[in-house]
């Protein structure tokens, strides 16, 4: 009898470890996701032996407000950042930024000659963090936008997740991981 009750104390308290995210190396996010729409799942990567951390200092996200992203890996590792807008415009926000094991990152930067305004029309904004031991050949920019601060991709949603995944598909998983967070885009009580 005490043996049983030990295996079920075992279960339940692994069982309640995998719930709340500590039983293993997933990426976590403050947020629910809203959705997973543009195939993101393709992005995803079980088989990463570190966690990575993306997450926002907003919420909720609103209209004319300031973004601010925060980014931590849990390996040394060179972090890639995108944007698919509410309005489902796809830009490179940050690309192979080395970072220590641990240390968390803002987007935008302190130093940033820029600050990142949200704008209409409300809806979901996604942002997918890529982490890859070594740098990451990324989508290349649209025409005349690679010196301005914010890149304009020039890909669908769907376009830059098939870049991503297919980018990604050519590492051994234990290279790489992903954070994706999907969060609403409200209108502006002011």
């Amino acid at each position: 009898m005490h043996k049983t009750q030990t295996r079920a104390f075992i279960v339940l308290a692994l069982s309640l470890l995998a719930l709340s995210g500590c039983a293993g190396q997933q990426t976590v996010s403050p947020y629910r996701a809203v959705n997973q729409p543009f195939g993101l799942e393709r992005l995803s990567n079980a088989a990463a032996p570190y966690g990575l951390q993306l997450w926002s200092a907003n919420d909720p996200l609103l209209i004319g407000q300031e973004l601010q992203l925060y980014l931590r890996p849990m390996a040394e590792s060179y972090l890639s950042l995108y944007s698919i807008s509410s309005s489902e415009k796809v830009y490179s926000l940050l690309e192979n930024q080395p970072a220590r094991s641990g240390q968390t990152l803002q987007f935008p930067g302190e130093q940033s000659p820029v600050g990142f305004r949200l704008s209409p029309p409300k809806g979901v904004e996604t942002y997918i963090l890529i982490s890859t031991l070594e740098p990451l050949a990324g989508p290349q920019p649209a025409p005349g936008t690679a010196d301005s601060p914010l890149t304009v991709l020039p890909h669908t949603p769907e376009q830059l997740i098939s870049a991503l995944a297919g980018a990604l598909l050519e590492r051994n998983q234990h290279e790489w991981n992903s954070a994706i967070i999907t969060l609403p885009l409200y209108e502006s009580k002011n």
